[in-house]
């Protein structure tokens, strides 16, 4: 397919630049908010696992957040009790394996990122969203490098590219509301 840079660069631009500047406006904030950035970069996941990685799995993006080794393979298992547990639940969720328990804890600026802390008795995995949204800005920036240099990286940014972004709404009677709304709005 060979798609050349330039056919894809606003889009690029659009979806990763967005993400870019709501990082660093995120980390701007003192104090912090945590669970916004922690949510953000979940869901930036997703979307840099759809467009960069051939198997999808957000898991595989934010592996890449993490130093390499051992906190590597447990990724899987920290981006679904993180991602997961903030967009459906608000609150981290607990990790637990062989009848032990570890917490995730969400810090801002002043806990060491993938350090452990206790707390109340129980074990939390201090995970720093300033590092973490520095790490996604870095790894936005190196994919956009790759797609630059790499025909097949385009082609797959291409090939997931939604070519049609729209909800279609079937239900009679909210179609009924939604012809309301719009007779309402002027221009329309």
């Amino acid at each position: 397919m060979a798609i050349d840079f330039k056919a894809i660069e606003q889009r690029f631009c659009e979806i990763f630049g967005f993400i870019q500047q709501d990082l660093l406006r995120i980390i701007q904030v003192e104090p912090g908010v945590n669970y916004a950035a922690a949510a953000l970069i979940g869901c930036a996941c997703e979307t840099m696992a759809k467009y960069r990685y051939a198997s999808g799995e957000a898991a595989d993006a934010f592996a890449v957040l993490l130093p390499e080794g051992t906190h590597q393979k447990v990724a899987k298992t920290l981006y679904d009790a993180l991602r997961n547990g903030l967009v459906h639940g608000y609150e981290a969720k607990d990790i637990e394996f062989n009848g032990s328990h570890v917490g995730l804890a969400i810090a801002w600026r002043e806990t060491p990122h993938l350090s452990f802390k206790v707390v109340n008795g129980k074990p939390q995995l201090m995970l720093n969203m300033r590092d973490l949204c520095e790490r996604l800005s870095e790894q936005i920036d190196v994919f956009r490098a790759e797609l630059e240099g790499n025909a097949s990286a385009r082609d797959l940014f291409f090939t997931r590219w939604p070519k049609k972004r729209v909800l279609t709404v079937r239900a009679p009677e909210e179609i009924q509301v939604w012809k309301e709304l719009t007779q309402r709005t002027p221009g329309a």
